[in-house]
């Protein structure tokens, strides 16, 4: 409903916004459980990210293993649910995600190295 009713916004003042119709589009169909998995998968992503993420700024040499081994799991899962579903949404978060540990792993050798200097 929260979605639907600022999508709805969207498309009054523009009803031929490209994002806007598909995301209404998208919600339309889904149902009340394929809803709430869809919420508790996206916060228990975010809380995961969070967690790393506060590593990462920290520097905490744990963290860059750690994020690129969650990360990739994510990945994994999102691509075997993506061969199921063809979700447009869920192929643009594992693309944010594989671009994630891509940056990740080129900071990982970067302060890895910089460890070994000192």
């Amino acid at each position: 409903g929260i979605i639907d009713a600022l999508v709805q916004d969207e498309l009054i003042d523009d009803s031929s916004d490209f994002l806007a119709t598909h995301i209404h589009a998208m919600v339309q169909h889904l149902t009340p459980g394929t809803e709430l998995y869809t919420a508790l998968y996206l916060l228990a992503h975010g809380i995961v990210k969070v967690v790393l993420v506060w590593g990462l700024l920290g520097k905490k040499l744990w963290s860059y293993p750690a994020s690129i081994a969650v990360l990739m799991l994510f990945i994994i899962y999102q691509v075997i649910t993506y061969a199921k579903t063809h979700s447009v949404a869920l192929l643009l978060l594992t693309v944010f995600d594989a671009i994630l540990v891509f940056l990740i792993v080129h900071e990982y050798r970067f302060v890895r190295e910089k460890w070994r200097v000192q």
